[in-house]
């Protein structure tokens, strides 16, 4: 959620401080601040960048529209909020990456956008019998309905321009607009799920404020309401989109969780996990095989839980797989290969990497973010020619890798790699799945 919690921000706080009644110099000095949260979080993720200013720049002109904002204002509290976010940005980028690597820090920091801009992600609905196939068709028509009311509507009672309350609808509605422009360029359940995290506050202020500024008889108001909640669970179905969705396969998930939602029980395991967190990892004699991987997570799991999304692994797989790559990487240097940006593992190399404590080999850790067209493949050859990792974790290609990939998808640099080294070992780990574990032994 990190990766598109700025512009939910945005959308709540400001139109919270253009609403109330303050001096002109402490919006300012909050719209700074409210600005430097968000370069913090632009520098989490790009995408957190370019939503919460398109969502400032929504919520800016909506008051002008309806708080009788003038336009300087408006550009002036827009500026220095754009101002405290990319200062911030740059500040977290010079003091993490040094001044002289500045450019290229740029360059690397909107390269994936600019290629999702460019359509290298683009993808039609592939999900014909998911839940959330309408949803993903009709929400910007919600968006565009919500905000029409809540800037025209076609009756005003009470204060409604005044009323800071109709600012935050206002706010969310900017919100979930940016974050629906995103669903674009990625069209499946997952996506639309976690970029719909402002539809939820923009239903209930709906709900809740729209018929109260809308209508004067009490029952009028109940009226519109109950209409209101009626088409928002036929547009969000979420129990019946959650199990239409990828999440219904999740191995994680409790099918009877998302039949009958939570219960208790689980509530206080979840409250025990997070108990266990905090505590720390428990001793090596407390912590039966899972030794690595109990440090890295920071509790220990249960071995018998299934640990991962895409595969059927339990943590007691997981923790006898990774301290036999361990063992058998011996502290060298490591490349894990990748069949479409997942390892033989089933899950991304940096997890490898992390849970078993490997020394990485490559400044192309991650294929998904790095590895995108032929320019970043070569680029990855000459960086493996170059720092030349002593060992390489893959795989048997007539294995698939995840539940959701076709057998005989080939490793993208195994071939590569094992003709640089002429001389290697071959290890073969024992595991669900066929792991191998190549080393060179000739420089």
């Amino acid at each position: 959620m990190a990766r598109w919690f700025a512009p939910f921000v945005v959308g709540a706080l400001a139109p919270l401080i253009i609403w109330s009644k303050i001096r002109d110099s402490a919006r300012y000095a909050l719209f700074a601040v409210l600005g430097v949260v968000c370069g913090a979080l632009a520098w989490l993720s790009q995408e957190n960048a370019t939503t919460s200013i398109m969502t400032m720049l929504l919520v800016a002109c909506a008051a002008v529209i309806c708080r009788g904002l003038s336009i300087r204002m408006s550009l002036l509290l827009a500026g220095t909020f754009v101002a405290g976010e990319l200062s911030t940005l740059l500040a977290l980028l010079v003091w993490l990456e040094g001044p002289e690597h500045l450019s290229e820090a740029i360059t690397q920091f909107n390269r994936s956008s600019s290629l999702v801009f460019a359509g290298i992600t683009d993808t039609p609905w592939s999900e014909p019998g998911s839940g959330w196939k309408s949803t993903y068709y009709l929400t910007p028509y919600v968006i565009i309905a919500l905000t029409a009311l809540a800037l025209y509507p076609p009756k005003q009672f009470g204060k409604f321009a005044d009323d800071w309350k109709i600012g935050q609808l206002l706010g969310m509605t900017a919100a979930a607009a940016s974050l629906c422009m995103l669903t674009l360029f990625r069209s499946d359940s997952l996506h639309v799920i976690a970029q719909s995290m402002a539809l939820a506050p923009v239903m209930v202020l709906a709900v809740v404020y729209l018929p109260r500024f809308m209508l004067r008889c009490a029952w009028q108001r109940a009226f519109i309401q109950i209409l209101l909640i009626v088409a928002f669970l036929l547009i969000y179905p979420f129990p019946i989109g959650i199990l239409g969705s990828r999440a219904s396969t999740d191995p994680r998930v409790d099918p009877g969780i998302l039949q009958r939602g939570i219960q208790l029980t689980e509530a206080y395991r979840g409250v025990e996990v997070i108990r266990q967190a905090w505590l720390g990892p428990k001793s090596p004699a407390e912590s039966d095989n899972s030794d690595v991987l109990v440090r890295r997570l920071g509790f220990r799991p249960d071995a018998q839980s299934a640990c991962c999304y895409i595969s059927d692994w339990t943590f007691g797989d997981w923790a006898d797989t990774l301290r036999e790559i361990r063992s058998t990487t011996a502290g060298r240097s490591v490349y894990v290969d990748t069949v479409r940006a997942y390892s033989a593992l089933g899950a991304v190399p940096s997890a490898i990497y992390f849970f078993a404590d490997l020394r990485v080999g490559t400044a192309f850790v991650e294929p998904m973010w790095s590895i995108w067209v032929d320019d970043d493949l070569s680029a990855a050859k000459e960086d493996l020619l170059k720092e030349r990792p002593e060992c390489l974790i893959s795989g048997d290609p007539a294995v698939p890798v995840t539940k959701f990939m076709p057998a005989n998808s080939p490793f993208l640099l195994t071939n590569f790699i094992l003709e640089t080294y002429h001389d290697y070992s071959e290890h073969r780990i024992p595991s669900k799945v066929k792991i191998i574990v190549y080393c060179r032994t000739k420089d």
